[in-house]
């Protein structure tokens, strides 16, 4: 039963409650409480306009992540199993009334909430006082930690479009990767011998932190990109399906997750791509459990290192708050989606696998649970109603520029007319791309080709600027941008 606010708030807020109590299973209840931070930004939104309290709102869904967290961190210790019924109680301040509002969802059975019943009231009024700086100078020391099966390739091609057009310095790797899987080493890093200090570092990496201080500036900024475990798993396995010999022999990720230790072997080839691949990224130990003490000194750690985790389930609003951080303009951070993947590559994914997932990956969970709080934190301090606008404005740019450079969604490889933008491929899995529009100016196919060039091509393009005097005999000229990238596609080009 729920005592709520009238109108529109209320409808809001109990289709909320409504979602939660009557998800069929466990797997789809934890979905849709990965959801409720955004399904409460919406009535947070609608509070504002109905003079209410944002912030009361806000705070209880702190509590509900709470919840979750604290559940999930039990669960790392004592091993995962099925929920039991429980009670979550968050209170609604509302402003005009001056009284709060009692939500309760009895029989909420999904995983993540476990012998769990909170409670609590927050004052009417209360107001947090808003830290986000207003004042910035623009960051041009910066380290992106890329992330597998995140939408990395899409933060990565921001990164060198910025790079690029202030001349900054990249810390490139002497070969594709910095030798991952293992752990980086600076060493791996193209002219660490002359004692440089980069600008910029970006491309993938298993992370160790000293390592990368070797090689980049003392007031480096520090951040990486997650996603829900769920996604990352199924985008796993289908383009590690050739890679990961715990993929090979088997048909989907169904029969997979029926019995994952059959296929799985800790420490066997590209074995780090099918279990916990994030926790694995940022240079944890993926073979050990760690207790809920360790946990919280690990999450310390992470949060002290890393100035923002965004998220790629909230890609667009991760732009906007990341634009802030680093203290560039909105144009900066305008992108197409790159590196994805085609509907027919993706398989759809069962409830019953959905759960077994979650606890086969516990490590992401508590990874992604974690800093999913903090994001919405991170939300909070810049202000709700200020991050929807600009994520509006976002999309509205990235309308436009579409409009102006692209001929149509996002297509497969083997379509795009101009060899020069179409992404690597591997295996059977379909990566799209795009094609520009004919009859681009010089200028204009120069700029709008640098957000859809994929990250191999501009990494070469990159490569070329910072060591010329190597780059012909490193590049195949016929499949990156270089110099043609100054050159209009075949066809008249207007004045």
């Amino acid at each position: 039963m729920a005592t709520l606010m009238s109108g529109p708030t209320s409808r809001r807020i109990r289709s909320f409650v409504f979602m939660t109590t009557n998800a069929e299973n466990p797997a789809s209840q934890s979905c849709v409480l990965l959801k409720c931070a955004g399904q409460l930004c919406t009535a947070m939104r609608i509070c504002r306009r109905h003079h209410c309290l944002i912030i009361v709102a806000f705070g209880a869904t702190i509590l509900t992540f709470i919840a979750l967290y604290h559940d999930l961190t039990s669960e790392l210790v004592g091993g995962p199993q099925h929920m039991a019924a429980d009670s979550v109680s968050v209170i609604l301040g509302n402003e005009s009334q001056g009284k709060g509002s009692t939500i309760n969802t009895t029989s909420l059975r999904g995983h993540g909430m476990n012998h769990l019943v909170l409670q609590s009231k927050i004052p009417a009024g209360q107001k947090i006082t808003k830290v986000w700086p207003e004042k910035c100078k623009a960051r041009h020391h910066i380290m992106f930690l890329k992330t597998h099966k995140t939408a990395g390739s899409t933060v990565l091609n921001v990164l060198y479009r910025y790079g690029d057009h202030w001349n900054l310095s990249f810390a490139l790797p002497v070969h594709y990767q910095f030798g991952y899987p293992s752990l980086f080493r600076a060493t791996w890093v193209k002219g660490h011998d002359t004692g440089q200090r980069f600008d910029l570092m970006c491309n993938h990496m298993r992370f160790r932190l000293s390592e990368v201080k070797k090689v980049m500036h003392p007031d480096t900024f520090f951040f990486t990109i997650l996603r829900h475990p769920v996604e990352v798993a199924a985008s796993a396995f289908s383009y590690y399906k050739s890679t990961a010999s715990a993929f090979r022999n088997v048909s989907s990720l169904d029969s997979f997750m029926q019995n994952p230790l059959h296929f799985f072997h800790p420490g066997a080839q590209g074995n780090n791509y099918a279990r916990n691949l994030m926790w694995f990224d940022l240079g944890l130990d993926p073979h050990k459990k760690p207790t809920q003490t360790e946990l919280q000194k690990i999450f310390t750690s992470l949060d002290n290192i890393f100035g923002i985790v965004l998220l790629a389930d909230y890609f667009d609003e991760s732009m906007v708050l990341l634009r802030h951080a680093l203290c560039w303009p909105l144009d900066d951070v305008v992108t197409f989606k790159l590196n994805s993947r085609s509907n027919a590559s993706m398989a759809a994914i069962s409830q019953e696998t959905a759960v077994r997932l979650r606890q086969w990956n516990s490590l992401d969970w508590a990874l992604y649970f974690h800093f999913n709080t903090s994001f919405w934190h991170h939300a909070a301090r810049f202000g709700l109603a200020r991050l929807d606008a600009e994520v509006q404005e976002l999309r509205a740019r990235k309308k436009v520029l579409a409009a102006h450079c692209l001929q149509g969604s996002a297509v497969e490889g083997r379509i795009i007319n101009d060899k020069r933008f179409r992404p690597f491929q591997l295996g059977s899995v379909q990566i799209l791309g795009y094609n520009l529009k004919p009859g681009l100016s010089r200028e204009e196919f120069t700029r709008c080709s640098r957000f859809i060039l994929p990250e191999l091509q501009y990494k070469d393009r990159i490569y070329v600027r910072q060591f010329p005097s190597k780059a012909q005999a490193r590049i195949n000229w016929n499949h990156t941008i270089g110099s043609p990238l100054r050159r209009p596609p075949v066809g008249k080009a207007k004045a």
